[in-house]
């Protein structure tokens, strides 16, 4: 088991911290059951901060922190979080609540969200 004095073993980079089972290391890697996959700055950002609230996360919530000025811009960040999530079958989705924001959600193992 892995605790947050615990360096990444890819980069030794320090474990800055756990969210809904991803862990987050400062490089731009997030692991997920023990496995690195590597997240451009603003997908970084865009997760962590879904990962980080366990309710929706409005658009403007994206805009002081990545300097998103277009909605369709976000969406696009999104589309390419969703694709690499799934790529790594992690048990996550991000769900587009209508003209709110977006939320990131875990399934559970039978597929539901939960």
């Amino acid at each position: 088991k892995w605790d947050r004095n615990m360096k990444c073993p890819k980069c030794n980079h320090e474990f800055q911290e756990t969210y809904k089972g991803l862990i987050f290391a400062g490089n731009g890697n997030i692991f997920f059951d023990r496995k690195p996959v590597y997240f451009p700055r603003v997908e970084f950002e865009i997760i962590k901060i879904l990962a980080q609230k366990d309710e929706v996360c409005t658009r403007q919530e994206f805009e002081p922190i990545l300097g998103i000025v277009s909605s369709r811009t976000l969406d696009v960040q999104v589309s390419r979080l969703r694709t690499r999530i799934h790529q790594n079958k992690w048990p996550h989705s991000i769900v587009c609540i209508h003209k709110v924001g977006y939320e990131l959600k875990q399934n559970d193992p039978t597929g539901d969200r939960l």
